[in-house]
């Protein structure tokens, strides 16, 4: 069976009929939480476990739990050292893809992500986010001591520094955990 679109040849008629969706557009498998479609069944299942909290894949090693299998090999990667993406530019290896795409940016220079409203530009989608914050206003971190609110979590914990004793002060690392996400 061909494709009249692009060619591609399947064995199946079935498999013919799920391709052709990638050039129609449709998606006929809707999930009944979010309504987000699909166009393959097996997706939305997949996609219906990260609503449901089922997670069937377990880490032999730690006994943590996946949605996906990828996630699972990708943990697993944590216990055996394995690196298998390699930086082309120095001998620096990642874990994932993604975190070599990150990586790669550092050589680079490239910068795919950009505001809207200033037009700066930054090499990763969440220094962006944060970013945006900045126009916004919004403040999600909150001291727990004197209700102050910050944009930034790593001005939260700087300013929570105000609350410890000077001799307090150089001893103690504070972390996330000390501050409220309103």
């Amino acid at each position: 069976y061909q494709c009249q679109v692009c060619k591609r040849g399947f064995r199946q008629r079935h498999s013919l009929t799920c391709h052709l969706r990638t050039h129609s557009g449709e998606k006929p498998f809707e999930c009944k939480v979010c309504h987000k479609r699909f166009t393959l069944k097996d997706n939305l299942r997949v996609h219906e476990r990260f609503h449901s909290g089922r997670k069937p894949f377990e880490c032999e090693v730690c006994h943590q739990r996946f949605t996906l299998n990828d996630h699972l090999r990708t943990h697993q990667r944590t216990h055996s050292g394995e690196k298998p993406f390699a930086c082309e530019v120095c001998p620096k290896r990642w874990t994932t893809i993604g975190n070599l795409i990150h990586h790669q940016r550092t050589h680079s220079g490239e910068k795919p992500f950009e505001c809207e409203v200033c037009f700066k530009k930054f090499s990763m989608k969440g220094n962006l986010i944060r970013h945006k914050k900045t126009h916004s206003g919004e403040k999600t971190f909150e001291c727990p001591i004197c209700h102050l609110k910050f944009g930034e979590k790593a001005n939260g914990l700087r300013h929570m520094k105000i609350h410890k004793a000077p001799s307090d002060r150089k001893s103690t690392r504070l972390n996330s955990s000390h501050l409220v996400i309103s």
